[in-house]
């Protein structure tokens, strides 16, 4: 089972979007996205 920065880098691979194209489709900010892509922060799910 791949984990959330597996499955991140692939779904910028695939897409061929940036890092900040995401970010922005996400509703995140660059840095945040940036640190789940390289493993320094986890991504945590939202408040129902």
């Amino acid at each position: 089972m791949e984990n959330y920065v597996e499955k991140l880098n692939r779904i910028i691979a695939a897409s061929g979007w940036s890092q900040e194209d995401l970010s922005d489709r996400l509703g995140v900010s660059f840095a945040t996205l940036n640190k789940w892509v390289n493993g320094n922060r986890a991504a945590r799910q939202r408040q129902s």
